[in-house]
């Protein structure tokens, strides 16, 4: 990996962007790598760099941009609010290995 031989200690990819496409396959929204071409709709990019990171002794972090407009509720600022704020209350902390 190019950033472990330049001296990164840590990589912090962008997993879902704030247009919402979704690096890896989820069933929550059709923008996503699994309604991609990319290796047949099977893909999963965070996957793959963590695995990645992990050769190399670095650390992972992710960037998940809370903005989609694809959402149902996206339209609706209260409805979008309440979704927003009910899925990151839900969603354990994750602890890089």
């Amino acid at each position: 990996m190019l950033g472990a031989e330049l001296g990164a200690r840590y990589v912090v990819p962008t997993a879902k962007h704030h247009d919402g496409f979704c690096l890896w396959p989820t069933s929550t929204t059709d923008d996503s790598v699994s309604s991609s071409p990319w290796r047949g709709g099977d893909g999963d990019l965070v996957a793959e760099v963590a695995a990645a990171r992990r050769r190399h002794g670095m650390g992972l972090g992710l960037y998940l941009s809370p903005w989609d407009p694809h959402a149902p509720e996206y339209e609706d600022p209260a409805a979008y609010d309440a979704l927003y704020l009910a899925t990151s209350a839900s969603r354990p902390r994750a602890r890089a290995s």
